[in-house]
Protein backbone atom coordinates (compact mmCIF):
# COMPACT_ATOMS: atom_id res chain seq x y z
CA UNK A 1 0.00 0.00 0.00
CA UNK A 2 1.26 3.44 -1.26
CA UNK A 3 0.20 7.01 0.28
CA UNK A 4 1.41 8.91 -2.76
CA UNK A 5 1.72 12.73 -1.70
CA UNK A 6 1.58 15.92 -3.53
CA UNK A 7 4.48 18.28 -1.94
CA UNK A 8 3.64 21.12 -4.85
CA UNK A 9 1.31 23.14 -2.74
CA UNK A 10 4.23 23.35 -0.33
CA UNK A 11 5.40 26.88 0.36
CA UNK A 12 9.58 27.53 -0.19
CA UNK A 13 10.20 28.04 3.93
CA UNK A 14 8.77 24.29 4.62
CA UNK A 15 10.36 22.19 1.52
CA UNK A 16 13.64 22.17 3.54
CA UNK A 17 12.21 19.93 6.74
CA UNK A 18 10.55 17.39 4.31
CA UNK A 19 13.35 14.75 4.78
CA UNK A 20 13.55 15.32 8.23
CA UNK A 21 9.61 15.02 8.44
CA UNK A 22 9.30 11.26 6.04
CA UNK A 23 12.79 10.67 7.93
CA UNK A 24 10.87 10.93 12.01
CA UNK A 25 7.14 9.67 10.56
CA UNK A 26 7.93 5.70 11.05
CA UNK A 27 10.14 6.35 14.14
CA UNK A 28 7.53 8.80 16.78
CA UNK A 29 5.32 7.85 19.15
CA UNK A 30 1.36 8.39 18.50
CA UNK A 31 -1.95 8.55 19.78
CA UNK A 32 -4.56 6.03 20.11
CA UNK A 33 -7.41 5.98 21.94
CA UNK A 34 -6.88 8.91 23.63
CA UNK A 35 -3.24 7.35 24.25
CA UNK A 36 0.10 8.53 23.92
CA UNK A 37 2.14 5.48 22.60
CA UNK A 38 5.80 5.64 22.86
CA UNK A 39 7.96 5.16 20.00
CA UNK A 40 9.47 2.25 20.70
CA UNK A 41 6.22 0.24 21.68
CA UNK A 42 5.43 2.06 18.07
CA UNK A 43 8.39 0.67 16.02
CA UNK A 44 7.97 -2.48 18.16
CA UNK A 45 4.15 -2.91 16.64
CA UNK A 46 5.01 -1.38 13.38
CA UNK A 47 7.96 -4.51 13.05
CA UNK A 48 5.35 -6.57 13.76
CA UNK A 49 2.34 -5.83 11.88
CA UNK A 50 4.38 -5.34 8.48
CA UNK A 51 6.45 -6.94 6.31
CA UNK A 52 8.56 -3.74 5.28
CA UNK A 53 7.77 -0.15 5.80
CA UNK A 54 9.42 2.98 3.74
CA UNK A 55 9.00 6.63 3.02
CA UNK A 56 10.91 8.81 0.13
CA UNK A 57 10.98 11.90 -1.56
CA UNK A 58 10.25 10.97 -5.25
CA UNK A 59 9.07 6.65 -6.61
CA UNK A 60 12.06 4.64 -6.26
CA UNK A 61 14.59 6.44 -4.06
CA UNK A 62 16.46 4.72 -1.16
CA UNK A 63 19.30 6.99 -0.44
CA UNK A 64 20.47 9.34 1.50
CA UNK A 65 19.78 13.26 0.60
CA UNK A 66 18.56 11.96 -3.09
CA UNK A 67 15.07 11.72 -4.90
CA UNK A 68 13.43 9.16 -6.66
CA UNK A 69 11.49 9.56 -10.09
CA UNK A 70 8.83 12.34 -9.82
CA UNK A 71 10.25 14.26 -6.78
CA UNK A 72 7.29 16.10 -6.04
CA UNK A 73 5.70 13.20 -4.75
CA UNK A 74 6.41 12.03 -1.38
CA UNK A 75 5.54 8.35 -0.75
CA UNK A 76 4.79 6.20 2.39
CA UNK A 77 5.08 2.81 1.45
CA UNK A 78 3.88 -0.42 3.90
CA UNK A 79 4.29 -4.32 2.86
CA UNK A 80 1.59 -6.54 5.02
CA UNK A 81 0.27 -9.57 4.54
CA UNK A 82 -3.55 -10.09 3.19
CA UNK A 83 -4.67 -11.59 6.69
CA UNK A 84 -3.20 -7.65 8.14
CA UNK A 85 -5.14 -5.50 5.14
CA UNK A 86 -7.01 -3.83 7.58
CA UNK A 87 -4.56 -3.19 10.13
CA UNK A 88 -2.18 -1.98 7.74
CA UNK A 89 -4.46 0.78 6.29
CA UNK A 90 -5.00 1.73 10.11
CA UNK A 91 -0.88 2.24 10.19
CA UNK A 92 -0.92 4.10 7.22
CA UNK A 93 -3.73 6.23 8.99
CA UNK A 94 -1.67 6.53 12.16
CA UNK A 95 1.45 7.38 10.78
CA UNK A 96 0.35 9.69 8.83
CA UNK A 97 -2.08 11.70 10.77
CA UNK A 98 -1.47 10.40 14.52
CA UNK A 99 2.12 10.52 14.98
CA UNK A 100 3.48 13.10 17.64
CA UNK A 101 6.20 15.54 16.73
CA UNK A 102 8.59 15.91 20.05
CA UNK A 103 11.76 17.70 20.50
CA UNK A 104 13.75 14.71 21.75
CA UNK A 105 12.70 12.30 19.04
CA UNK A 106 13.22 15.52 16.33
CA UNK A 107 16.57 16.19 17.54
CA UNK A 108 17.70 12.48 17.46
CA UNK A 109 16.78 11.84 14.16
CA UNK A 110 17.99 15.16 12.74
CA UNK A 111 21.45 13.76 14.70
CA UNK A 112 21.33 10.41 13.07
CA UNK A 113 20.62 12.03 9.34
CA UNK A 114 23.60 14.76 9.97
CA UNK A 115 26.03 11.79 11.36
CA UNK A 116 25.13 10.34 7.24
CA UNK A 117 26.70 13.07 5.82
CA UNK A 118 29.88 12.50 5.89
CA UNK A 119 29.40 9.04 4.57
CA UNK A 120 27.59 10.23 1.24
CA UNK A 121 30.45 12.79 0.69
CA UNK A 122 32.69 10.34 0.45
CA UNK A 123 31.25 8.65 -2.24
CA UNK A 124 32.30 9.69 -6.12
CA UNK A 125 28.87 8.47 -7.22
CA UNK A 126 26.99 10.24 -5.07
CA UNK A 127 28.46 13.66 -5.05
CA UNK A 128 28.68 14.10 -9.11
CA UNK A 129 25.18 12.74 -9.53
CA UNK A 130 24.76 15.86 -6.83
CA UNK A 131 26.26 18.27 -8.88
CA UNK A 132 24.56 17.19 -11.64
CA UNK A 133 21.09 18.13 -9.94
CA UNK A 134 22.65 21.42 -8.80
CA UNK A 135 23.76 22.52 -12.32
CA UNK A 136 20.09 21.54 -13.77
CA UNK A 137 17.18 21.39 -10.84
CA UNK A 138 15.91 24.69 -9.55
CA UNK A 139 17.15 25.76 -6.03
CA UNK A 140 13.56 25.28 -4.51
CA UNK A 141 12.81 21.77 -5.99
CA UNK A 142 12.70 19.21 -3.78
CA UNK A 143 15.88 17.62 -5.28
CA UNK A 144 18.24 20.50 -4.18
CA UNK A 145 16.00 20.62 -0.90
CA UNK A 146 17.23 17.55 0.09
CA UNK A 147 20.65 17.70 -1.19
CA UNK A 148 23.97 16.78 0.86
CA UNK A 149 25.26 20.42 1.53
CA UNK A 150 22.14 22.13 1.98
CA UNK A 151 20.63 19.44 4.64
CA UNK A 152 24.07 19.47 6.24
CA UNK A 153 23.59 22.99 6.98
CA UNK A 154 19.85 22.66 7.45
CA UNK A 155 19.74 20.14 9.78
CA UNK A 156 22.59 21.44 11.77
CA UNK A 157 20.67 24.87 12.06
CA UNK A 158 17.92 22.73 13.47
CA UNK A 159 19.25 20.92 15.64
CA UNK A 160 20.66 24.34 17.30
CA UNK A 161 17.09 25.48 17.50
CA UNK A 162 15.49 22.50 18.92
CA UNK A 163 18.31 23.45 21.76
CA UNK A 164 15.73 26.41 22.84
CA UNK A 165 12.21 26.27 23.90
CA UNK A 166 11.59 28.85 21.25
CA UNK A 167 13.14 27.37 18.26
CA UNK A 168 11.64 23.89 19.93
CA UNK A 169 7.96 25.58 19.50
CA UNK A 170 9.08 27.02 16.12
CA UNK A 171 10.14 23.94 14.50
CA UNK A 172 7.25 21.66 16.19
CA UNK A 173 4.99 24.03 14.41
CA UNK A 174 6.73 23.63 11.12
CA UNK A 175 6.42 20.27 11.35
CA UNK A 176 2.85 20.18 11.57
CA UNK A 177 2.31 23.07 9.05
CA UNK A 178 4.31 20.98 6.69
CA UNK A 179 2.04 17.89 7.39
CA UNK A 180 -1.28 18.89 6.98
CA UNK A 181 -0.41 20.57 3.40
CA UNK A 182 1.08 16.72 2.09
CA UNK A 183 -1.81 14.59 4.00
CA UNK A 184 -4.43 17.14 3.16
CA UNK A 185 -6.79 14.95 1.01
CA UNK A 186 -6.81 17.16 -2.15
CA UNK A 187 -2.84 15.87 -1.85
CA UNK A 188 -3.41 12.65 -1.17
CA UNK A 189 -4.03 9.49 -3.30
CA UNK A 190 -4.12 5.94 -1.91
CA UNK A 191 -2.63 2.97 -4.29
CA UNK A 192 -2.97 -0.39 -3.24
CA UNK A 193 -2.17 -3.50 -4.45
CA UNK A 194 -2.81 -7.51 -3.83
CA UNK A 195 -4.46 -10.29 -4.21
CA UNK A 196 -8.15 -9.95 -4.02
CA UNK A 197 -9.26 -13.36 -3.32
CA UNK A 198 -7.63 -13.22 0.17
CA UNK A 199 -9.02 -9.66 1.26
CA UNK A 200 -13.03 -9.74 2.51
CA UNK A 201 -14.70 -6.38 1.08
CA UNK A 202 -11.45 -4.62 0.71
CA UNK A 203 -13.22 -1.24 -0.52
CA UNK A 204 -14.99 -0.73 3.44
CA UNK A 205 -11.61 -0.61 5.16
CA UNK A 206 -10.67 2.24 2.96
CA UNK A 207 -13.69 4.35 4.47
CA UNK A 208 -11.34 5.12 7.17
CA UNK A 209 -8.66 6.19 6.08
CA UNK A 210 -9.01 9.41 6.88
CA UNK A 211 -9.61 10.57 10.62
CA UNK A 212 -12.57 12.43 11.38
CA UNK A 213 -11.64 15.59 12.11
CA UNK A 214 -9.86 15.70 8.43
CA UNK A 215 -12.15 17.80 6.18
CA UNK A 216 -12.19 16.86 2.62
CA UNK A 217 -12.96 20.05 0.91
CA UNK A 218 -12.96 18.83 -2.38
CA UNK A 219 -11.92 15.27 -4.32
CA UNK A 220 -9.38 14.49 -7.20
CA UNK A 221 -9.38 11.57 -9.48
CA UNK A 222 -5.82 11.85 -9.88
CA UNK A 223 -2.85 12.60 -8.26
CA UNK A 224 -1.18 15.72 -9.50
CA UNK A 225 1.96 14.84 -11.01
CA UNK A 226 4.72 16.57 -11.84
CA UNK A 227 7.10 15.55 -14.20
CA UNK A 228 10.70 16.54 -13.10
CA UNK A 229 11.67 17.91 -16.56
CA UNK A 230 9.29 21.05 -15.56
CA UNK A 231 11.44 21.70 -12.26
CA UNK A 232 14.61 22.06 -14.55
CA UNK A 233 16.47 25.45 -14.42
CA UNK A 234 15.69 27.40 -17.64
CA UNK A 235 18.97 29.12 -17.70
CA UNK A 236 22.01 28.49 -15.97
CA UNK A 237 25.09 30.33 -16.23
CA UNK A 238 27.26 27.10 -15.26
CA UNK A 239 27.98 24.46 -17.65
CA UNK A 240 30.11 22.07 -16.27
CA UNK A 241 31.90 21.83 -12.99
CA UNK A 242 35.22 19.43 -11.86
CA UNK A 243 35.34 19.22 -7.90
CA UNK A 244 38.48 18.22 -5.86
CA UNK A 245 37.38 14.84 -3.87
CA UNK A 246 40.78 13.76 -1.54
CA UNK A 247 39.26 10.23 -0.85
CA UNK A 248 39.27 9.16 -4.29
CA UNK A 249 41.73 6.93 -6.85
CA UNK A 250 39.53 7.10 -9.88
CA UNK A 251 37.01 10.04 -11.54
CA UNK A 252 33.54 9.58 -11.82
CA UNK A 253 31.62 12.02 -14.48
CA UNK A 254 28.21 12.95 -15.65
CA UNK A 255 26.84 14.39 -18.61
CA UNK A 256 23.46 15.45 -19.90
CA UNK A 257 21.98 17.00 -22.80
CA UNK A 258 17.60 17.27 -23.42
CA UNK A 259 15.82 14.66 -24.59
CA UNK A 260 12.84 12.89 -25.03
CA UNK A 261 9.99 13.97 -22.19
CA UNK A 262 7.18 11.26 -23.41
CA UNK A 263 7.12 7.68 -22.81
CA UNK A 264 4.77 7.34 -25.88
CA UNK A 265 7.09 9.34 -28.11
CA UNK A 266 7.41 7.75 -30.96
CA UNK A 267 11.39 8.29 -31.36
CA UNK A 268 12.16 6.70 -27.88
CA UNK A 269 12.31 2.82 -28.92
CA UNK A 270 14.83 3.93 -31.33
CA UNK A 271 16.53 5.84 -29.27
CA UNK A 272 16.69 3.00 -26.50
CA UNK A 273 17.90 0.48 -29.01
CA UNK A 274 20.24 2.99 -30.37
CA UNK A 275 21.98 2.96 -26.42
CA UNK A 276 21.56 -0.64 -26.14
CA UNK A 277 23.90 -1.33 -29.02
CA UNK A 278 26.52 1.55 -27.87
CA UNK A 279 26.63 0.09 -24.32
CA UNK A 280 26.08 -3.51 -23.81
CA UNK A 281 28.64 -6.52 -23.51
CA UNK A 282 31.69 -7.17 -26.65
CA UNK A 283 29.65 -3.80 -27.80
CA UNK A 284 31.67 -0.84 -28.93
CA UNK A 285 32.13 0.93 -25.76
CA UNK A 286 32.55 -2.16 -23.61
CA UNK A 287 35.51 -2.56 -26.00
CA UNK A 288 37.12 0.67 -26.20
CA UNK A 289 36.19 2.40 -22.89
CA UNK A 290 36.35 -0.71 -20.40
CA UNK A 291 38.46 -3.08 -22.37
CA UNK A 292 41.24 -0.30 -23.03
CA UNK A 293 40.90 0.46 -19.43
CA UNK A 294 39.85 3.77 -19.46
CA UNK A 295 36.89 3.23 -17.06
CA UNK A 296 35.45 0.46 -15.15
CA UNK A 297 31.87 1.47 -15.80
CA UNK A 298 30.27 3.31 -18.16
CA UNK A 299 26.72 4.03 -19.26
CA UNK A 300 24.71 6.24 -21.50
CA UNK A 301 20.71 5.93 -20.71
CA UNK A 302 18.15 8.46 -20.94
CA UNK A 303 15.68 9.85 -18.28
CA UNK A 304 12.38 10.34 -19.69
CA UNK A 305 10.54 11.83 -16.34
CA UNK A 306 13.55 14.26 -16.39
CA UNK A 307 13.60 15.00 -20.14
CA UNK A 308 17.80 14.45 -20.72
CA UNK A 309 20.14 11.89 -21.67
CA UNK A 310 22.75 10.97 -19.56
CA UNK A 311 26.88 9.75 -20.60
CA UNK A 312 28.03 8.18 -17.23
CA UNK A 313 32.03 7.19 -16.26
CA UNK A 314 32.53 5.46 -12.87
CA UNK A 315 35.64 4.70 -11.57
CA UNK A 316 38.00 6.04 -14.81
CA UNK A 317 41.09 6.22 -14.57
CA UNK A 318 41.62 8.41 -17.65
CA UNK A 319 37.97 9.93 -17.63
CA UNK A 320 39.41 12.43 -20.73
CA UNK A 321 40.44 9.13 -22.59
CA UNK A 322 36.88 7.66 -22.17
CA UNK A 323 35.24 10.73 -23.56
CA UNK A 324 37.20 10.91 -26.46
CA UNK A 325 36.63 7.28 -27.54
CA UNK A 326 33.05 7.56 -26.74
CA UNK A 327 32.86 11.19 -28.87
CA UNK A 328 35.08 8.46 -32.06
CA UNK A 329 32.59 5.66 -31.53
CA UNK A 330 29.38 7.89 -32.03
CA UNK A 331 31.07 10.00 -34.69
CA UNK A 332 31.90 6.82 -36.57
CA UNK A 333 28.55 5.58 -36.38
CA UNK A 334 26.72 9.27 -37.83
CA UNK A 335 29.36 9.04 -40.53
CA UNK A 336 29.30 5.29 -41.27
CA UNK A 337 25.45 4.38 -40.74
CA UNK A 338 26.65 0.92 -40.64
CA UNK A 339 25.26 -1.45 -38.02
CA UNK A 340 26.86 -5.18 -37.09
CA UNK A 341 23.43 -7.20 -37.58
CA UNK A 342 24.49 -9.65 -34.70
CA UNK A 343 25.34 -6.80 -32.40
CA UNK A 344 21.45 -5.41 -33.13
CA UNK A 345 19.54 -8.23 -32.71
CA UNK A 346 21.82 -8.88 -29.23
CA UNK A 347 20.83 -5.14 -28.41
CA UNK A 348 17.29 -6.14 -29.10
CA UNK A 349 17.57 -8.91 -27.03
CA UNK A 350 18.87 -6.96 -23.89
CA UNK A 351 15.84 -4.99 -23.79
CA UNK A 352 13.45 -8.26 -24.26
CA UNK A 353 15.26 -9.72 -20.81
CA UNK A 354 15.53 -5.97 -19.27
CA UNK A 355 11.59 -5.82 -19.52
CA UNK A 356 10.74 -9.32 -18.96
CA UNK A 357 12.62 -8.86 -15.63
CA UNK A 358 10.60 -5.88 -14.29
CA UNK A 359 8.15 -8.37 -14.14
CA UNK A 360 9.54 -11.28 -12.61
CA UNK A 361 8.01 -11.25 -9.08
CA UNK A 362 4.66 -9.93 -7.85
CA UNK A 363 6.97 -7.10 -6.07
CA UNK A 364 8.39 -5.96 -9.39
CA UNK A 365 4.98 -5.72 -11.02
CA UNK A 366 3.31 -3.67 -8.18
CA UNK A 367 6.73 -1.22 -8.70
CA UNK A 368 6.14 -1.66 -12.30
CA UNK A 369 2.46 -0.75 -11.62
CA UNK A 370 2.78 2.18 -9.70
CA UNK A 371 5.60 3.81 -11.47
CA UNK A 372 3.44 3.43 -15.05
CA UNK A 373 0.57 5.69 -13.51
CA UNK A 374 3.42 8.17 -13.09
CA UNK A 375 4.46 7.93 -16.16
CA UNK A 376 0.48 7.88 -17.94
CA UNK A 377 1.11 4.89 -19.63
CA UNK A 378 -1.10 1.42 -19.46
CA UNK A 379 -0.56 -1.97 -18.32
CA UNK A 380 0.11 -3.11 -21.59
CA UNK A 381 2.74 -0.57 -22.50
CA UNK A 382 5.73 -2.94 -22.13
CA UNK A 383 4.58 -5.45 -24.39
CA UNK A 384 3.63 -2.50 -27.29
CA UNK A 385 7.23 -1.45 -26.52
CA UNK A 386 8.37 -4.65 -27.27
CA UNK A 387 6.54 -4.85 -30.74
CA UNK A 388 8.04 -0.95 -31.34
CA UNK A 389 11.42 -1.54 -30.80
CA UNK A 390 11.02 -4.79 -32.91
CA UNK A 391 9.97 -2.94 -35.89
CA UNK A 392 12.79 -0.47 -35.00
CA UNK A 393 15.22 -0.33 -38.73
CA UNK A 394 18.42 0.87 -38.84
CA UNK A 395 17.15 4.59 -40.81
CA UNK A 396 15.49 4.91 -37.51
CA UNK A 397 18.83 4.37 -35.35
CA UNK A 398 20.59 6.73 -37.82
CA UNK A 399 17.60 9.00 -37.89
CA UNK A 400 17.70 9.40 -33.46
CA UNK A 401 21.63 9.30 -33.43
CA UNK A 402 21.57 12.54 -35.37
CA UNK A 403 19.23 14.20 -33.43
CA UNK A 404 19.13 13.34 -29.87
CA UNK A 405 23.14 11.27 -29.51
CA UNK A 406 25.21 14.03 -31.37
CA UNK A 407 24.21 17.13 -29.89
CA UNK A 408 25.13 15.73 -26.72
CA UNK A 409 28.93 15.87 -28.29
CA UNK A 410 28.69 19.57 -29.51
CA UNK A 411 29.07 20.97 -26.65
CA UNK A 412 26.14 23.48 -26.49
CA UNK A 413 23.25 23.02 -24.28
CA UNK A 414 25.42 20.28 -22.63
CA UNK A 415 26.09 20.11 -18.47
CA UNK A 416 29.26 18.38 -17.48
CA UNK A 417 30.16 17.50 -13.98
CA UNK A 418 33.38 15.28 -12.93
CA UNK A 419 34.60 14.32 -9.12
CA UNK A 420 38.41 13.92 -8.82
CA UNK A 421 41.25 13.76 -7.33
CA UNK A 422 42.21 17.33 -6.16
CA UNK A 423 45.70 16.63 -7.72
CA UNK A 424 44.32 16.16 -10.69
CA UNK A 425 41.09 18.31 -11.25
CA UNK A 426 43.34 20.92 -13.08
CA UNK A 427 45.00 18.15 -15.80
CA UNK A 428 41.54 16.86 -16.32
CA UNK A 429 39.81 19.77 -16.60
CA UNK A 430 42.43 20.96 -19.40
CA UNK A 431 41.97 18.09 -21.20
CA UNK A 432 38.21 18.70 -21.65
CA UNK A 433 38.77 21.96 -22.53
CA UNK A 434 40.82 21.00 -25.55
CA UNK A 435 37.39 19.10 -26.24
CA UNK A 436 35.45 21.78 -25.91
CA UNK A 437 33.93 21.66 -22.55
CA UNK A 438 34.82 24.48 -20.39
CA UNK A 439 34.93 22.90 -16.77
CA UNK A 440 35.08 25.36 -13.39
CA UNK A 441 37.69 23.91 -10.78
CA UNK A 442 36.50 23.46 -7.39
CA UNK A 443 39.43 22.07 -5.15
CA UNK A 444 36.43 20.55 -2.73
CA UNK A 445 33.14 20.31 -2.29
CA UNK A 446 32.87 22.88 0.46
CA UNK A 447 34.55 25.60 -2.27
CA UNK A 448 31.59 24.61 -5.50
CA UNK A 449 28.86 26.43 -6.40
CA UNK A 450 26.60 23.79 -4.51
CA UNK A 451 28.03 25.45 -0.99
CA UNK A 452 26.17 28.57 -1.84
CA UNK A 453 22.68 27.03 -3.37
Amino acid sequence: MFALLDTSSVPDELRSYMPLMLESLLELPLERDGKNIPYEEVVAQLNDDTVSSSTSIGVGSYESFSCGSYSNTATMVLQVESSKYEKGLSWLKELLYKTVFTVERLKVIAMKMNNSVSQVKRCGRSVVAYAMRGLRYSEDSNVMKNGIIHQNKFLTEIIEKLDSEAGGKEILEKMETLRRIITDPANFVLYLAGNLDYLNEPGNAIKNILPSEVIVSKKIQRLNVTADYKLLKQDSPLDGCIIGMGCLESSYFYQTINSITSYTDPDFPALMLYLQYIIQAEGPMWKQIRGKGYSYHYRMSTKVNEGLLYLIYGRATNVVGAYKETKDIIQERLESRQWDGTLLDSARSSIIFKIIDEEKTIGSVVSLSVISYFQGVDYQYNRKFLELTNKVTVDDLNRVGEKYIAPLFAAKDVKTAVVADPSKIEEIASGFKKLDLNLTVYPSLEDSFLNKI
